[in-house]
């Protein structure tokens, strides 16, 4: 959560951020999916952040996200989440919603200790404009 919070703080549209956060965590259910492309494009990103490719990760964020977390700030925060969760294993599932002018993406991810979400919400341009690392608390893990 605290990434949540440091991202939301970093950058100037507050309210958009806490909305987004919201809308995506008050999804209960992966019903309704974001676009396949935009699916495919999470899968790779969370492959490149597990192999330490940050800067190409960086790459696929909007300039707003580009400003608020440098390349070596997301290597310090995929850092902390390893360190919290151990080390990464794959990825187990994707999912997520489409809402206006947003795709929000879960990508279910397997790490030594627990599961993790990986949180990337896409702009209607298909760029990344929010990336977040929630425990999966629904596993019990």
């Amino acid at each position: 959560m605290r990434f949540v919070f440091e991202l939301l703080r970093h950058t100037g549209a507050r309210w958009t951020g806490i909305l987004v956060l919201c809308l995506g965590m008050a999804a209960s259910s992966w019903a309704t999916q974001p676009s396949a492309a935009d699916q495919a494009t999470a899968k790779t990103l969370v492959g490149l952040m597990s192999q330490g490719q940050f800067a190409q990760v960086h790459r696929y964020f909007n300039r707003n996200l580009q400003q608020a977390e440098p390349a070596s700030k997301l290597k310090t925060d995929w850092q902390s989440v390893v360190a919290e969760y151990g080390v990464f294993q794959k990825q187990l599932a994707v999912g997520g919603e489409d809402v206006p002018g947003y795709d929000i993406v879960n990508v279910k991810c397997s790490f030594q200790y627990a599961p993790v979400i990986i949180r990337l919400v896409f702009t209607r341009h298909h760029r990344v404009g929010g990336l977040f690392f929630v425990p999966d608390l629904k596993t019990g893990s």
